[in-house]
Order: structure tokens, then C-alpha cells, then sequence
């Protein structure tokens, strides 16, 4: 696959994410979604779609292809469509990018990954083509496996937060997996049995280290990357300064991980998962979780509900000072107070209107909170003259009389509102900075009371859950049978608790890949036991896998997406043409520097990463100042695609839903000309 079509697919997958929060655009996904009549003009989601349509959507997904349709259309759909009509705010608004876009922006990369297979498809090794490796990557997988010899393949009794992670068992550097070792493994995963081969030898013995060439570069890959996302999500991003008129609750996301870790009865779930009888462990886990105390005072909540909120009232209560902060400070001050509510005012719009505004505050050149300022001063300027007019001839004669009387109390009430005006200023560089930490406040207390009141205060979660459960209940009785759940979730509980103190240290990335090989021998045994005592189970899981890689290979037709590219691109006149192709050349251009530099400062050198990285850094905010350019979440950081974005994307995504829905069509008439030839 080219740059145009890799790029091209990467910028679809972040518009068609981010379109998800709109309502509408999950029923345009197709069955086993319901059709939206209310939103019926809503936008395709094609890349989105296929990949659904392809993984999860599938008869061989074990779990999901008990669930019934109304679990999608009546349980899931409804509960994803009303958190999308309580339009939660935008990161561009809070002067940062929110953890909730963050994991947006992981999700996009993730997709655009799979959809790179799933449309470029894997290249066959050909048959005379014998794997070949350098001293190098010799030296450097020997290094790996020395490296692992030690670790233990016990079970983890004791948290690895007090274990010196530099000592001599360490890896000094870091080792990258060999790319053509991957490629290798991921054409005989595709083309050839090294899924088998992987089941054998896992069947045999938990020591993936000592597996042969290529598998082994894909046990390295699977290591180093859940390393580098913990590193980037816990370490990286929280590393980041944020604006100086924000204040933050324990930034970072070890700060939701460790509310959640807190909360979560680690000692109960154990003994309900030490039952023997699945139907008991199941029935125990519905009571823990679910189930409601009874209460005198209206309805209660459910553990579940009751660790949510939990989390979300963390955020509401410090939000909530904030604000009470604020306008004790600035108590009668009238300035403040009309920007305090012109706030307010923009927090309940809808979301057109909130777009409308923050067209004027990107074109204008303004701070977000000053383009509210004068959207609600003309507002209620266009409010105040319409009742005007109605009121005018009627009061005309009491106006006069009341205006004589009135003279001495209106000049001491304007001496005295400028005398309070000068503590606030909306335009100043601290004004700014207050209306910001007021307003990231106010949007953060709305958005964590919206998402209280869809997931704590109603049972529409609770059903999805419940519904979740009864859909998986044969795989957790089998798994159950299998393997030691107690002793699993004993692993995960050391294991998230070593992360939370890694971040909290702001830990280099070789301590991550450390922490991760050290809890490898955990997960592996897991598996081990599944293949070894659930062989049916396992049947069913790898009946999916090779479902999935059949995908990447080229006898499973899907859209030409390099051809829709060139073909969108044509679509071009000659000057905007050169300006897309010089864009998106200088762009990968940037990713080989980008690369280089990783290498040097040992950090990773993955694409995937790398968009993550200029994902993050190019996300536009508001400008810090009264008047200013809206400048990406870090300096210096942009994608600078916007000509490909404006001009390109929209002929891309038209051309491949077309060839989408004619794939779609043949593959429907195929049978039914079966049928009727039999």
C-alpha cells in the first residue's frame, strides 16, 4: 500500500471516529444496528464499517455470535446514542487534549493498522525465498533470550513496584523486533500454519522465548508494544505541561486507573471466582456487581454504578470547587458576572450552536471564552431590542418620570459597577486565564453529570452487562474449568498496581518492557491452561483467529482502496493535486526524521506510534490569550494535511463506499444464483 492511500485511510478512520459521538452514525453501521429514521441523512462510516463487518459482526466470534440482535439494536445502540445526544465537550474548548480524545486518538491508530491488512493484504513468501537474518539481528535475538532466561515462570506472589527494574537481568537497550522477521511471521499466519505451529508449542510448554524464528519476532512484537502503550498512555502524555490556567485533578491517567483500582472489591471477586460450580460463579458474580441493596431512601445503586460514580464524583466534586472558587473571588464583580454566564450559556447549547461559536473563535482568531462573551452579548442585544420594541409604547410615559426619579441611583450604580469592572478584565492575559479554569470547570461538571446520569442513574448499562454475560456464559463455564480465575485476577491486581507506580515514577520505556516481561510468564500460563484442558473452547477461539487472518489474504475481495485513491486524486485539478502530493510527501518525510530520532533517544520507532505521537501533538486548541492563532496541543507539532483533508477526503470516502456497496451487492446475488442454478 502507497503513502496517499495509507494516509488517506488514516485521516478517514480519525473523521469517522470522531463523527461516532454524533448521533446517527452508529445505525448507518447496518445490521445488527437498527436504522435511525430521525437521523437517516447521517454520514457513512465505510472503513469503520467494513471492519466491524469483518471481526466482530462474524458467525465464528465465539460470544458475540450468541448474542441475540436486540442485545445491538435494543440494550447497546440506545445506551451509545444517548450518551451521543448529551453532546460532551470538545478537548478544543478545555485548551488540552482530553484523556477521552486520547483514547480516541489509540483507537484511530489501532483501526488504521487493521484496515491496512484488511485492504493491502499480506504478501505471500515465495516458495524459493529462504528466511535469511544478519549478525545483527542474530546478536540482537540472542541478547532477547538471554535476556528472558531468568524470568520466572511462578506465579507472581509479590508486586514488582519494590524490584530494582535496572538490574543485571535487564535489558541495558532496547530490541526492536525485526521487521522482516514480522513480515515472515505474518505471511506464515496468513499463508501458511503458524497459527498450528503456535497452539503446538504452547500446548507443550509456557516458554515462549525458546520458540523458533519467525514466532518468536511476533511473542517480541506482542511484548513490546503493550509496553509502548502503557509507556505512551501512562508516561508520555502526562509528561506533557498543560495550559497554565487549568488546574488539574491529578492529571494523568494513573490518576482514573488508580480510582478505579481502588474501588474495585479485588478480595470478594477472588472468592466468587474460587466457586466451582460455573453456574454458582456466575449467579455471584451478577449478585456482587449488579445486584441492588434495598434501600429507604428511593432507589440505590449497584456496586458497578457505585464504582462509576465514584470515579465520575471525583472529578465533579473538584470542578464544582473550582467554580464556587471563582465567583467567590469575583462576587458582584458585573464583568465577571455576565461572563459567567455567558458560559453557562454555551454549555447548554446544542451542538450545532457549540460549533457555530467555535467557527468564530478558529476564523476570528479569538479564545474560545471571549467568542462566547460576544455570541451572548448579541444574543441577548438581539433579546433585549425584540421585547424593546413590544414594550416601548406602552411604558413610554412611566419611563420618563421614572428615569427623572431615577438619575442619582443609576450614576452611583455605574461609578459603582467601573470601579468593580476594574477587577476583571475578559480580554486581559489573567482574565483569560480565570474564564479558562472557570470554563473547563463548568465543562467538565456537566459532562461527568451527563455520563452519572446515563450509566449510574438508569439500568440501561445494567442490561448490557447482564445481556453481556448470559452471551459468555459458555465460554467463562469452559474457561472456568480450565484455568484459575482467583489466581488471574490475583496477577492483574500486582500487575495494574506496578503500572500505577511506574507512571507515578515517570518511568523510561525499557522499565515497561521490563514490568511487561516479568508478568509474561502470568499470562502465558493462562493460556497454557486453556489450550491443555479447554481444547473445544479453544476450537471455537482459533475457528475466529484464522477467520480474522483469512482476512489479510488476497482471496477474500474487498474494495481496491490504492486504485479509489488515484482515483479520487484525479478528480483534482493539476495545483491542488501537487499541494495534496507535496503535503503528504513532506509528512512521511517527517515520520523518517521522527524515526531516526526515536532510535537515538531509545524510544520506539513504530508508525503506528508515531501517528499516535502527531495525533496528540497536532490536535488544535484555543489560544491562550484574549486574541491569538489556535495552536496545536504542542509546539511545533502538525500533520499538516489540511489541503488533504479538504479537498481529497471527501472524493476518497464517496469513491470507496461506492466500490464498498458494490462488493456488497455481488456478494449477496452470489448465493441466491447458487440456489437457483441447484
Amino acid at each position: 500500500m502507497d503513502s496517499l492511500t495509507s494516509i488517506l485511510l488514516l485521516l478517514e478512520l480519525q473523521h469517522e471516529f470522531s463523527g461516532l459521538k454524533v448521533p446517527g452514525r452508529l445505525a448507518k453501521f447496518g445490521p445488527p444496528f437498527r436504522p435511525s429514521e430521525e437521523f437517516a441523512d447521517a454520514e457513512d462510516s465505510p472503513v469503520m464499517k467494513m471492519i466491524a463487518q469483518s471481526y466482530i459482526f462474524t458467525p465464528t466470534l465465539p460470544g458475540v455470535n450468541k448474542a441475540p440482535p436486540e442485545f445491538w439494536s435494543d440494550k447497546l445502540q440506545p445506551l451509545l446514542e444517548t450518551i451521543g445526544k448529551h453532546n460532551l465537550s470538545d478537548s478544543y474548548d478545555h485548551g488540552r487534549v482530553s484523556k477521552r480524545k486520547m483514547v480516541g486518538f489509540a483507537v484511530v491508530v489501532v483501526l488504521h493498522v487493521l484496515s491496512k491488512g484488511l485492504l493491502g493484504k499480506a504478501t505471500p513468501l515465495s516458495e524459493d525465498r529462504k528466511p535469511t537474518s544478519n549478525n545483527e539481528e542474530e546478536d540482537d535475538a540472542d541478547e532477547a533470550k538471554s535476556s528472558n532466561a531468568d524470568s520466572s515462570t511462578d506465579s507472581v506472589q509479590k508486586s514488582l513496584a519494590n524490584v530494582n527494574m535496572d538490574d543485571a537481568n535487564g535489558p541495558e537497550r532496547l530490541h526492536y523486533p525485526s521487521v522482516k522477521r514480522l513480515r515472515e511471521a505474518y505471511s506464515l499466519l496468513v499463508y501458511g500454519d503458524g497459527l498450528q505451529q503456535a497452539l503446538d508449542r504452547i500446548s507443550v510448554s509456557e516458554d515462549v522465548d525458546s520458540w523458533d524464528e519467525p514466532l518468536r519476532s511476533v511473542i517480541e512484537n506482542i511484548r513490546y508494544t503493550i509496553a509502548v502503550i502503557l509507556h505512551f498512555s501512562f508516561v508520555t502524555v502526562d509528561a506533557i505541561p498543560e495550559s497554565p490556567h487549568l488546574v488539574s485533578n491529578r492529571k494523568g491517567p494513573e490518576g482514573v486507573v488508580e480510582r478505579l483500582y481502588n474501588r474495585i472489591p479485588w478480595f470478594l471477586t477472588r472468592q466468587v471466582l474460587r466457586v466451582g460450580n460455573a453456574g454458582l460463579l456466575m449467579s455471584g458474580l451478577t449478585r456482587l456487581f449488579l445486584m441492588k441493596p434495598l434501600s429507604w431512601f428511593g432507589e440505590s445503586r449497584n456496586l458497578l454504578q457505585t464504582m462509576l460514580a465514584g470515579i465520575f464524583n471525583a472529578d465533579l466534586e473538584h470542578s464544582e470547587s473550582t467554580m464556587v472558587e471563582t465567583d467567590a473571588e469575583f462576587e458582584d464583580d458585573a464583568k465577571w458576572e455576565t461572563m459567567r454566564k455567558a458560559l453557562q450559556w454555551f454549555t447548554q447549547l446544542s451542538r450545532t450552536e457549540q460549533d457555530d461559536v467555535r467557527s468564530q473563535s478558529i476564523n476570528k482568531e479569538l479564545n474560545i471564552t471571549i467568542a462566547i462573551l460576544e455570541a451572548y452579548e448579541a444574543q441577548q442585544t438581539e433579546t433585549t431590542e425584540t421585547e424593546g420594541v413590544d414594550k416601548e409604547d406602552s411604558d413610554k410615559a412611566s419611563s420618563v418620570q421614572g428615569n427623572e426619579d431615577e438619575v442619582p441611583d443609576t450614576a452611583s450604580e455605574t461609578e459603582h459597577s467601573e470601579i468593580e469592572d476594574f477587577h476583571f478584565d475578559p480580554y486581559s492575559e489573567k482574565g483569560v486565564h480565570i474564564a479558562m479554569r472557570y470554563f473547563d470547570a463548568a465543562l467538565t461538571h456537566r459532562d461527568r453529570e451527563c455520563l452519572i446520569h446515563d450509566l449510574c442513574d438508569n439500568d440501561q448499562l445494567n442490561d448490557v452487562v447482564r445481556e453481556f454475560m448470559n452471551a459468555f456464559y459458555n465460554i467463562i463455564y469452559e474457561a472456568h474449568q480450565a484455568a484459575d480465575f482467583s489466581q488471574a485476577i490475583y496477577d492483574f491486581q500486582y500487575f495494574l498496581w506496578d503500572v500505577i507506580q511506574l507512571s507515578k515514577a515517570g518511568a523510561p520505556l525499557v522499565k515497561f518492557i521490563n514490568l511487561v516481561e516479568r508478568y509474561q510468564s502470568c499470562f502465558v500460563r493462562f493460556i497454557h491452561r486453556l489450550v491443555v484442558n479447554a481444547p473445544d473452547l479453544c476450537g471455537e477461539w482459533c475457528d475466529w483467529y484464522r477467520h480474522c487472518l483469512k482476512q489479510f489474504s488476497v482471496e477474500v475481495k474487498t474494495p481496491d482502496a490504492v486504485d479509489v485513491a488515484h482515483k479520487a486524486l484525479n478528480t483534482l485539478d493539476e495545483e491542488t493535486k501537487h499541494q495534496v502530493l507535496e503535503e503528504i510527501g513532506d509528512y512521511v518525510k517527517e515520520l523518517d526524521e521522527e524515526s531516526k530520532k526515536a532510535i537515538e533517544n531509545k524510544d520506539s520507532t513504530s508508525e503506528w506510534l508515531l501517528h499516535l505521537y502527531n495525533f496528540f501533538g497536532s490536535a488544535i486548541i484555543t489560544p491562550t490569550t484574549a486574541h491569538g492563532v489556535p495552536q496545536p496541543q504542542l509546539p511545533n507539532c502538525g500533520m499538516k494535511l489540511n489541503r488533504t483533508k479538504e479537498k481529497l477526503l471527501t472524493p476518497f470516502r464517496n469513491l470507496l463506499m461506492e466500490q464498498l456497496n458494490e462488493l456488497q451487492a455481488k456478494n449477496q446475488e452470489t448465493p441466491s444464483e447458487m440456489t437457483s442454478t441447484e
